[in-house]
């Protein structure tokens, strides 16, 4: 920025470092999914969805609120459980103890949203393999400028629990539920 008079000459003591404040805020909630693997047996994950997520909306910079529009909803995928941040990565074997994340993350409308989140698993006993699709109505709370991890901890045969992490953008802090 340089000064200048009301001509648009520049002033004497031009500052070519002026400061000029800016404030960035994540307007969206970020969501992606981990899995781990807490059997003795080899499991793939695949067909990550998220259902029932806002559609719609607008954002207000004065009161800092969304409003939803509409009563539309979209499902939204998020790939398969792998290693690999590559579009349209195959699924993975999850080894023992093993972590594994949804080949995307997803920017969403904040707020409370009760979601249907599903996804196809496999496990893998020698010769046999049990297949099943998971399904789960959460109430998810999406908070703008955060980012939300929900790990789904495989135990076997139906057996799975879920933990959601909830991590502020430019923080460590951590809010953990279990479901």
């Amino acid at each position: 920025f340089v000064r200048t008079d009301e001509y648009a000459h520049p002033t004497a003591g031009v500052n070519d470092n002026m400061q000029v404040p800016f404030e960035f805020n994540h307007l969206l909630s970020k969501l992606e999914f981990e899995f781990t693997n807490e059997t003795n047996l080899y499991c793939k994950v695949s067909n990550i969805k998220i259902g029932n997520a806002y559609a719609k909306g607008e954002y207000n910079v004065y009161t800092k609120e969304w409003k939803y529009i509409g009563s539309e909803t979209i499902d939204i995928d998020f790939g398969n459980a792998t290693n690999s941040k590559s579009e349209n990565a195959a699924a993975e074997y999850i080894k023992n103890e093993e972590i594994v994340t949804s080949n995307y993350a997803r920017l969403l409308i904040p707020g409370g949203q009760d979601i249907t989140f599903t996804y196809d698993y496999e496990m893998y006993d020698g010769e046999n393999v049990y297949k099943s699709n998971k399904s789960y109505n959460i109430m998810m709370p999406l908070k703008a400028g955060y980012s939300h991890k929900i790990r789904i901890g495989l135990q076997g045969k139906g057996d799975d629990y879920m933990i959601i992490s909830i991590i502020e953008w430019d923080s460590n802090d951590e809010v953990i539920t279990r479901h």
